[in-house]
């Protein structure tokens, strides 16, 4: 039983590399280094997406009464301060 479950695993593994391979040379993506460096845009690109949202996009959208203003964290140094 454990043999046939290693091989059932080990093909359905196999079966799934020729469609990973296929989406990302449908990117256009042939070495590492190119993935890497998709990797990496697509890193900065939440990175930069998530600051704007914080930082730009939530404040006017608070402002204009469109969304809630986010509330402000409160350490629990502080609270322990103020008892």
């Amino acid at each position: 039983m454990g043999q046939e479950f290693n091989e059932t695993v080990v093909n359905q593994v196999t079966n799934q590399v020729p469609k990973i391979l296929t989406v990302w040379g449908f990117i256009g993506i042939s070495s590492w280094s190119e993935a890497a460096a998709f990797l990496a845009f697509v890193l900065s690109a939440l990175a930069l997406t998530e600051y704007l949202w914080k930082k730009l996009l939530r404040p006017a959208l608070a402002c204009m009464g469109y969304l809630k203003s986010a509330k402000k964290r409160v350490k629990l140094v502080e609270v322990l301060e103020e008892e």
